[in-house]
Order: structure tokens, then sequence, then C-alpha cells
């Protein structure tokens, strides 16, 4: 792409995408949203699928060229589909120039691949976003293949990119390794979100509910990271002890077919809500009484920093970052408890509950407001 006035900074802001609205395309989203489009341009290349597809007629990408792949799969990618990306790349780096290439994935395969061909001319960042990068292939000769040139991945991103960014510290070790965390040319980008949006509103809160129960959120795609199995099954035994009690769950997914069919086998149809995709999540927030994140791995869960700003008490697995407790309202369980202890300590924790308060300040203050955080990776692009 070339530069139209020759002002602003043209970068081109790559990940897989599975083509669901998660994470990284919110991350994204967010920050460009926030950005003054004259300083700086985004166009987007999905090695996978298309993430952005339910914000392509917004004006915040209107400007924006997003390029879409079709190389990865969700899951379970080997050898074939990483040559497949390579020579896609190649092609697409032999055609177009951009003034910085940010990448944004924490696999190091792809993390390489794009490095190697982006970075001639170009300025390269490399973006942890996870914790927990690989899902193995089921073929064992491509899982052995995989761990050999794993190490090799990841110096050559070390060698060869200029600034290496991470949603926590915790995500930055799984794709660099721990002496980068003493590196100046790192930086952790805090998921930051517009916490005046999310603040909790009694009124909105009146909108959004229907009854007096007491009710359990979760916000996140219906994959197995997010552990959607087991956070019905802590749902089925508090709902035994408390049938005063619902269950709202906002995503999709590849697991929505399997979860219909466990909230059907426990009898829960009648006390779970499956909203699917949906635009007005700060709100239905504002209605929830307590958040779950049962996750098996996250690198900075965006929808924990949401609740935190809504002022939901939230009880997370201890298999996350204990960089998601920016407050006081999160608390942390081990996933091998099981669903009973679970339920068991999440009914305690029911009776402990005493009014509710967005902890603003403590967000703040530890960089989670998106208007001052875009206009630092504003900066921060312009001065590259």
């Amino acid at each position: 792409m070339d530069n139209k006035d020759n002002k602003s900074v043209n970068v081109l802001q790559i990940t897989i995408g599975d083509g669901s609205y998660g994470g990284v395309a919110s991350f994204l989203y967010s920050y460009y949203s926030h950005m003054n489009h004259d300083k700086v341009h985004f166009d987007f290349l999905y090695c996978g699928e298309n993430s952005m597809k339910s914000k392509m007629d917004t004006s915040v990408l209107k400007e924006s060229k997003i390029t879409t792949l079709h190389a990865l799969k969700p899951k379970g990618n080997g050898i074939k589909e990483y040559l497949k990306l390579a020579k896609l790349l190649k092609k697409y780096f032999g055609q177009n120039h951009y003034d910085i290439v940010h990448i944004n994935t924490a696999n190091v395969f792809v993390s390489a691949i794009v490095t190697h061909f982006a970075h001639k001319g170009s300025i390269c960042i490399a973006h942890s976003h996870n914790t927990k990068s690989i899902v193995k292939n089921k073929n064992v000769i491509v899982e052995s293949v995989k761990t050999l040139i794993r190490k090799p991945c990841r110096q050559y991103i070390l060698a060869k990119d200029e600034y290496f960014f991470a949603c926590s510290k915790a995500a930055a070790v799984n794709l660099y390794g721990k002496k980068i965390l003493s590196s100046d040319k790192f930086r952790v980008i805090k998921n930051a979100i517009d916490i005046s949006k999310y603040t909790y509103d009694t009124e909105i809160r009146k909108q959004y509910r229907k009854s007096d129960k007491f009710i359990f959120g979760h916000v996140g795609r219906l994959t197995e990271q997010k552990n959607p199995e087991f956070l019905i099954q802590v749902f089925y035994e508090i709902h035994k002890k408390n049938k005063n009690t619902e269950l709202w769950m906002i995503g999709e997914g590849e697991k929505e077919k399997i979860i219909k069919n466990l909230i059907h086998q426990l009898g829960l149809e009648d006390s779970v809500v499956l909203y699917g995709r949906r635009g007005d999540v700060a709100n239905i927030m504002q209605a929830m009484d307590m958040f779950l994140l049962p996750s098996l791995y996250e690198g900075l869960s965006i929808v924990a920093i949401e609740a935190q700003a809504a002022g939901l008490p939230i009880v997370a697995s201890d298999s996350i970052s204990p960089e998601h407790k920016v407050s006081n309202l999160v608390r942390f369980l081990p996933l091998d408890d099981g669903a009973e202890k679970w339920a068991e300590y999440i009914l305690e924790y029911m009776d402990e509950l005493e009014g509710r308060k967005s902890p603003k300040e403590e967000l703040e203050k530890e960089g989670y407001e998106i208007n001052t955080a875009a206009l630092w990776l504003e900066e921060f692009y312009a001065n590259l």
C-alpha cells in the first residue's frame, strides 16, 4: 500500500482469525476506533478467516483493506497449511508495502513466517496475545517436527523483529522467553476498554432484568480454551442447591451444539440462556450478578477487564495469569478442584456480597482506559 498523503503511518495488522469476533479482533478494533486515522492507517490481513466481518460496515473500517488468505484452519494446522501460508505471504508482500507490520499472534510458527516475508522494508512488531498458542495436530510426526523447529522460530523472531509486545508478562514469556521481560524493546500493551461504557448503571440493569434471580454471566467464544462444558457443570451444581439462579452465556463457536446437548442432558433449558453474539454486552453485564471465567488459559482476557469495570465479582480459574486481578473483585480457583467444589465456593461467595461499585480508578491507574492507551500506541507508531 502506498502512503496516500505522506503523513499517515500505514500499519498492516496481521492475525490468524477464525471468523469470530473474539479477543484479538476486539483489541484491534477498539484501539483503531480511538485513533486519529489521519495519523495512523490500519489494513488487516487474516491468515485464516476474517474475524472483522461483523464490523465491516462501520465507519472505523471504511478506508481499511481487509484481506483473507484462507491458509490456516482454526486449529490443528500442519506443514501443508504453513507452506500455503508462506506462499501467499510471499505474493502479498511482493505486491504491498507498509511502514509497520504488526503481527498479532502467540503462534511462534506464524509469527516467524510473517516476519520472514514482511521485515524487508517494514518495521516488524511481534505481539503475543495468549499464554498458550499451539493446538496439537493429531499427526505425531507433524508434532515432532513442530517441537524441533519451535526454538529456531523463536530465535528468528527475536533476531528480526524490532519490537516485542504482549498483553501480559505471562503472554510475553510464552512467545519470547523470560529474557524479553528485561529488554528495552519489550512493551506490555494493555487490553484497554472504554471504562465509562461498562461502569455500573442501575437504570440499565432494570431494563435488562426480568426476574429477581441471581444471574451468573459468561462472555466468550464457545471453544475449548474457554472451557464451556466445565462452566455448565459448575452451574448445574450451583442450581441443584439454589434454584433461584440463572446462567447467561454470550458468544458463539464450534462447541455450540455440544453445549446445547449438555444443557438438555442436565435439564437446564429453563435456567441457561445462550445469547449468541451480541452488540450490547456492556448493558447485559449490568444485569449480571457474578461473572464466571473457567478458561484453560488466557493472555489477558478483555472480558475480565470489562466485567471488573461493570463492578462484577469474578470467579476465575487459576490457570489464567494473576495479572487479570486489577481489583479485589477477582478470585481464583484451581480447575482441579472440580465442579462441586467450585459450586460450594461460589455459593459461599454469593452470601458475602455487599453492594456493587465499579473500580474505575484502579483500572485507569493500571492503564486500562482505551483513550489513553490508544493515544500511546498511535504516538508509538508515529515516532517509529
